[in-house]
Order: C-alpha cells, then structure tokens, then sequence
C-alpha cells in the first residue's frame, strides 16, 4: 500500500489518545502539523513496515512529551501500515531530557491522495 497522502496524526498521551495534526507523505518527505507544532522529516517503507523521522518544533507552549519542556523534538517512529491505518511505536528525545516511548496511530483522511492539494492550490 502506498502511504502518499494526507494522514491524521494521533499520539497516546497521559489522558488517552490525542489528535496533534496531520502528516502528508510525499516521495519520502514526512510534513506534520498542527496548532501547536510543526514537523519536517522522512519516511521509508518496505513491505508494510514503515519508518518515520521527524524533527519537531513548537511554535506555543511545548508539550512533556519527552520528560522535558523542550521545544525541539527528535522523533522515532516505526510501525505497520495496514487497512489506512499506521501503527506507530517509536521514540522522542529533546535537548534536556531522556529518551522517552511514544506510541502514535494514524489514518488516512477523506483526502487520500495529494492530487486533491493540487487541484485546491491551482
């Protein structure tokens, strides 16, 4: 299956599972988004097996999402794509703090595919 696209973007987190954003996937650039954060990163699959890096950068108050209120991010993520849906477990790490597990989840939105951006831009 082909993770090109736009994707949701969820993190479980202290009360449960939270939407952060959306994620497009194009030509093995990762972009993630939302109203707190961006993301620049890379991608690579094999099979349905899926690899994503990510550099966060909080633009608001930062999340503990590594133990720290760090507003710089390095995330690990590897998962399994299956059904539109990536299941995710990785890692993050910011400049102050530990190494801490994430586990994410992501699907597929109504726009599958980036020809709806093109068609919406041009």
């Amino acid at each position: 299956m082909s993770v090109e696209g736009i994707w949701t973007s969820e993190i479980l987190g202290l009360f449960g599972w939270e939407t952060t954003g959306i994620v497009i996937c194009e030509n093995g650039r990762a972009i993630d988004g939302g109203n707190h954060h961006y993301s620049v990163g890379s991608y690579e699959t094999s099979g349905d097996q899926i690899h994503i890096a990510l550099s966060v950068e909080y633009h608001s108050t930062p999340r503990t999402i590594s133990g720290a209120s760090d507003k710089t991010l390095k995330v690990e993520i590897n998962g399994t794509v299956e059904n539109d849906i990536i299941d995710g477990q990785g890692s993050s790490c910011g400049p102050t703090g530990p190494e801490s597990h994430v586990q994410t989840n992501s699907t597929h939105g109504p726009s599958r595919n980036l020809s709806t951006i093109d068609t919406l831009t041009n």
